[in-house]
Parts: structure tokens; sequence; C-alpha cells
């Protein structure tokens, strides 16, 4: 029942924290009152006076109302933005957070926390791209991996393991190596790479192995020598940091645009990013 944008009496956007005290406020799917929550805890958003059959009825998480405040609060600041709007409707489509460049680029951020299948995300960007508009998607709200953050800034480790989800893997490919991630009010850049674990060698039962001594075990047919194995869903992640939001609109193969942050790849040369 939450949200972040009503409508007012004469049908203008108005975003929570600018909702004034006495003011009628509407919702902008099904029409009906909402009202103003501003206390001093969480975000200040709107909800349904009462329970409502509408898109916005079924609410969001405070994570989700967090990451819009954060770009709306951001953007709206940034000297070459002319416009910022949240939840901003796009010919079938919704956009957490719409921005427009003065240089008249748009772009769709999508503030993903709830979970998404590969084809309903690459819908949603096509569907985007089909529009001229950048797509620049922020995951957030996956406990593992706030988990792997957490450490990676708390120790001297370069990377840790995490078992990575198949969007976390569609979106690295999509952003040259990179996704991006929302963790107490902070994107970090992560690159994934694949995890590797020894494999101790073996004589495949047979008897004569406890005998043996180290020559003879790697002389004989029997013996497979240890090796480093390639671990199917795990990947080793990297954390990099950006110096700045400023979004940078690029175009993939087949028509895809999508914006990424102007972070530099400071992982391996190795990987082919186009940059």
């Amino acid at each position: 029942m939450l949200m972040l944008v009503a409508r007012d009496r004469d049908g203008r956007r108005t975003i929570g924290y600018r909702a004034l005290k006495g003011e009628r406020y509407f919702c902008p799917a099904c029409g009906e009152d909402v009202i103003p929550r501003t206390g001093s805890i969480r975000i200040h958003h709107f909800a349904h006076v009462a329970e409502a059959g509408c898109p916005y009825s079924s609410g969001e998480t405070a994570l989700h109302l967090e990451m819009k405040h954060f770009f709306h609060d951001y953007y709206s600041r940034s000297p070459y933005i002319r416009r910022v709007e949240v939840e901003w409707p796009m010919d079938g489509l919704v956009a957490d957070v719409y921005l427009e460049e003065k240089s008249g680029a748009r772009v769709a951020i999508g503030c993903q926390v709830s979970g998404i299948d590969v084809r309903e995300l690459m819908k949603r960007i096509v569907g985007c791209s089909r529009q001229g508009i950048h797509v620049l998607w922020i995951l957030a709200g996956r406990p593992d991996l706030d988990g792997v953050i957490s450490r990676l800034k708390n120790s001297r480790d370069a990377s840790l393991p995490y078992r990575a989800s198949e969007i976390e893997k569609r979106l690295q490919q999509l952003y040259y190596g990179r996704f991006y991630y929302f963790f107490s009010g902070t994107i970090y850049p992560l690159h994934m790479e694949a995890a590797e674990r020894w494999v101790s060698g073996s004589c495949e039962g047979c008897p004569r192995q406890i005998t043996c001594t180290p020559r003879e075990r790697t002389e004989c047919e029997v013996y497979r020598p240890g090796y480093m194995a390639r671990m199917n869903n795990t990947r080793q992640v990297t954390m990099g940091v950006l110096n700045g939001y400023r979004p940078l609109c690029i175009e993939r193969r087949g028509g895809l645009k999508l914006a990424r942050f102007m972070d530099k790849r400071w992982w391996s040369a190795s990987v082919k990013s186009g940059e």
C-alpha cells in the first residue's frame, strides 16, 4: 500500500517528501484517496486510505522505496539532469526512476529488489529501447550478496565466492563485465569470474594406495593427479568503486539501449569490454 508519488487535486504528480499538510492526494493508478505518511523513521510516502484493488494495493518493500528516493534526491540536484520523475509511465511500462539529461538523452532506472527472470528482464529492456530510452538496472535486497559486500569492505580479500543467479550473470554480460548493486545507501559495481576449487589426486580405490610412496603413486597408471576444477554456479566477486552516478548511454548489438555509470574497468585487462 506504499507509493512514493501521488497526484494532487489538479492532477500534478507530487513526491512524498513534498506533500503538503491538509492537501488531498489521489492514487495515480486507481484514483482513490491516499494519505501522506511523513514520519521520522520511514521515507515519506503515500498510502491508500483503505484496501484497494489497484497495482499499488499490494505495496512494495521499504528497500525499493529507499532506492527510488535515493535516485530522485540525487538526480534532482544534478546539473546535467533537467528532469527526474519517479514511477513514470512509458507506453505500457513504468520506470522506477525516469531521467532526462540536458543533452536530450532519456534514461529509465530499474530498481530490482524482488525476483525477476531473464525473459522478463529482456522484455523490459527491449520495450524501453524501442522507445529510445536507455535502461540502467540496479539490483538490491539479496542477503548473500549483502554479506559478500560487507566482508569485502571490512577485510583484505580482493574477491569472495558467491553463488550467482542467472539475472546477475546476464546483467554482467549486458553491462560489459559488471553489474550494479545498491547496498547501505551506495551503489557498487560488481564483477564476477568463474570460481575454481582444488580436486585432490586419487587412486580410485586401489588397495596399494596406502603403502605407495609419492613417487610410486605418480608413476602408477591408476593414479589421477589433482587439478583445479571450475565450479558451475559459483563465481568470485570483485567489488569496485564509483566516483559518481552520472549515467553513460551506450547501445549494444541488436539495438539494445543501456546506460551504465562512468566507472573504469578495474579488473583484468583480458576481459573484453569494448571500452
